[in-house]
């Protein structure tokens, strides 16, 4: 009877050693697991969907951006702009000193961007210049930088200025002579997807006209900056076929209204 009740005992020790060494193998290995898997998801979620805004569900991937502009963007601040874009900016007064100056091609290799955004014409319109010379020079500029730089060409068309019939008049023929130029240029396979317009007719609107002592001057309201860079901000998006994730409890009648061409 004592044998038989200490090799019982031997054998439920046995028994209680065997389930504690299965016990110590596998709990180690879970806890690794788990810890290896966590840290691999904090790992991913600030490599993927880190940003600047704090909301961890968007990937913003920042693309190079180059605005060529007159006076109308003389308040733009790359650094209030959409999240999608590193802007840079480069200032020219009309289309035929872009065309003529030589710094814009050079300027665009040095940088590299994915898109250049023209709004640029409006001096020209200022300074008298004939409509066809205007034209004349948009073709030669969007054909020069298609062929030296790997960009896409995003051509934004003069905004007109209410209480000026003569000169918008003849600017909607200009505008409207670009957007068929940039429609027949798409037709050519390699160009189709590099070369965009976008219509600013809206932003006309919320032009101040001011008279002094130098004589009269035309600039953007607060109010039409703003719409300016929205609708830049949306062509941009477009033209690089970004889609933005639409955001909670904002109704559809708050977007922009989508004014691009040839997209």
């Amino acid at each position: 009877m004592i044998i038989r009740s200490k090799n019982k005992c031997l054998m439920t020790r046995r028994a209680q050693m065997i389930v504690q060494r299965r016990t110590l193998h596998k709990s180690p290995t879970t806890q690794i697991v788990q810890k290896s898997t966590l840290t691999l998801s904090k790992q991913d979620n600030k490599r993927l969907w880190k940003n600047k805004t704090g909301n961890d569900n968007i990937n913003y991937k920042s693309h190079k951006c180059l605005i060529v502009h007159d006076p109308f963007f003389n308040n733009f601040d790359p650094r209030m702009f959409s999240k999608w874009f590193d802007v840079t900016t480069l200032k020219f007064r009309s289309i035929s000193e872009a065309l003529h100056k030589g710094s814009l091609v050079s300027k665009i290799k040095a940088l590299g961007p994915e898109v250049v955004y023209l709004h640029v014409g409006f001096g020209d319109l200022l300074d008298k210049t004939e409509g066809d010379t205007i034209v004349d020079s948009y073709k030669q500029l969007i054909y020069k930088l298609l062929e030296s730089t790997k960009a896409k060409i995003c051509v934004s068309l003069v905004i007109p200025v209410s209480g000026y019939p003569q000169m918008n008049s003849k600017l909607k023929q200009i505008n409207s002579l670009i957007t068929d130029f940039v429609s027949h240029t798409r037709n050519q396979s390699k160009y189709k997807t590099r070369v965009f317009t976008t219509n600013n007719d809206v932003i006309g609107g919320f032009i101040d006209r001011t008279v002094g002592p130098n004589g009269a001057s035309v600039a953007l309201s607060e109010r039409g900056q703003k719409r300016l860079w929205i609708q830049t901000r949306d062509s941009l998006q477009r033209a690089l076929g970004i889609t933005p994730p639409r955001r909670r409890n904002m109704s559809s009648n708050t977007n922009p209204r989508n004014n691009t061409h040839n997209e």
